[in-house]
């Protein structure tokens, strides 16, 4: 991290002086250096807003020792990096408002809880006397109008359960600063009933801005991650002092809070004992090894957590491209490769939201349409050869001239998010994932800032170039 920041530095403040060098206005064609210090501040808060590097990095030695080749008369001040950091971060919400205002379409938001501890140990069995520490990210999705995928988070702050700093307050003042009301479509969130107040007060701010277009039973998403680690939380309840036997005689390296690792030991556990491993009482009599029933209990619940990860491994690239149970379903109809109009599932509950989701969405198209409506002329059209290489929202990029209501559709839905997850071994957390720990320890205002600003302003260049 020294070296990168070194490095990392040294151009940062070389571009800054070429900038003040070109900008000379002594005469001697730029020969003599100028030094800028508001420059080299808007340098240093440019590259803490972009890069994984904490301002508290510049006040360090290694940092120091970049000054004394840059400038030795030039000290750093947190407060004024920290400023220039805010104002860097003011300018940027302008930018992304007007990225929000010139969209024509809908946005989708997914609020997930990150966990920091001064252990730093994500769980929710911990030490007497520890304090734990939540914090909430709430992240808005969409698909521009190149339609490409777009995630930005808006805001980031500690998740405190008071009348003043309730959540659903603090999400309603993001939605109004951002003006982003009326473009709401859905919130994808983890599962419990400490969050329908969050769910219900959004639904209500957007229903109170707009009509949803889909029925309003599917505005709140679940988190499909969450709702994974709940059915195999549940499963590992019943054999919970077993897996700690197996623990202390399978060698499995670093304990991490991911579900599928427990499955993977567990797994490994009963190919030994089917070899006869722990009947060597000479190799494993200080440890208590399980009995045959408690074996017998371990590969039940191995089989079906096992149909668990099979499962997630089909849901995850699905995931990764942000669609919802009901943007899957209408998937069926929406891909040019399939256009199924049949039964989309045998579970009744599933059907029913089908139905919701598939009714609401007929309704909003014969209400833009002409007589003979886009999905009919959809319909209409030969079903296109399967291909590994198709991309979806390409294709619908190149129909929205043809199909131009259902294209925006189309545009909206696959926009929203099925998971707070943002990584494959996200998905598989057994509890709340890590908050940056150099980053929650920087106060408030400054944190927010730059877990927003990373989202915005290198994702924002990737798109230009």
């Amino acid at each position: 991290m020294a070296r990168r920041l070194k490095t990392s530095a040294c151009v940062y403040f070389q571009r800054t002086n070429d900038r003040c060098d070109r900008n000379s206005d002594d005469g001697d064609n730029g020969n003599e250096h100028v030094f800028d210090k508001q420059k080299a501040y808007r340098a240093m808060a440019m590259f803490v807003c972009t890069e994984k590097v904490s301002p508290r990095a510049f006040l360090g030695d290694s940092f120091k020792e970049v000054l004394k080749i840059t400038n030795p008369g030039f000290h750093v001040s947190f407060a004024t990096l920290e400023r220039h950091c805010l104002k860097l971060y003011e300018e940027e919400t302008e930018k992304i408002k007007q990225v929000f205002r010139d969209l024509d379409g809908q946005v989708s938001l997914s609020m997930d809880i990150l966990r920091h501890d001064t252990y730093n140990v994500c769980s929710y069995k911990l030490p007497e006397g520890q304090t734990v520490f939540d914090y909430m990210c709430l992240t808005v999705h969409f698909i521009d109008d190149k339609w490409k995928l777009n995630n930005r988070v808006v805001y980031f702050g500690s998740l405190y359960y008071t009348t003043e700093y309730a959540p659903e307050k603090v999400i309603l003042k993001c939605l109004s600063d951002l003006e982003i009301e009326n473009k709401v479509s859905t919130v994808t969130m983890l599962n419990g009933f400490e969050y329908d107040d969050m769910a219900e007060a959004v639904k209500d701010r957007v229903q109170g801005k707009k009509l949803l277009r889909i029925n309003d039973n599917l505005f709140r998403i679940s988190c499909c991650a969450h709702l994974f680690r709940l059915m195999v939380e549940e499963a590992f309840d019943e054999i919970e002092w077993t897996i700690r036997k197996i623990c202390h005689i399978v060698p499995f390296g670093k304990s991490l809070p991911q579900w599928h690792l427990t499955l993977d030991i567990s797994q490994e556990a009963l190919e030994l004992e089917s070899k006869g491993e722990y009947l060597k009482e000479d190799e494993y009599g200080c440890f208590d090894i399980p009995s045959a029933k408690e074996w017998k209990q371990v590969r039940g619940v191995c089989k079906l957590v096992g149909h668990i990860y099979k499962a997630a491994e089909i849901t995850w690239p699905i995931i990764r491209k942000r669609m919802t149970i009901g943007a899957i379903q209408l998937l069926q109809v929406l891909n040019p490769m399939k256009r199924f109009l049949g039964t989309l599932s045998r579970d009744a509950e599933i059907h029913a939201m089908s139905f919701i989701v598939w009714s609401s969405i007929t309704q909003f198209i014969r209400s833009n349409s002409l007589p003979k409506s886009e999905l009919e002329l959809y319909l209409e059209e030969p079903i296109l050869p399967w291909s590994k290489d198709f991309n979806l929202l390409n294709w619908w990029k190149a129909a929205s001239a043809k199909y131009p209501t259902l294209s925006k559709i189309a545009r909206d839905l696959l926009a929203i998010p099925l998971s707070v997850a943002t990584s494959f071994d996200a998905y598989y957390y057994t509890d709340f994932r890590k908050a940056n720990g150099d980053v929650v320890c920087l106060g408030p205002d400054l944190a927010n800032a730059l877990m927003c600003t990373r989202s915005w302003i290198k994702k924002h260049r990737r798109d230009i170039n």
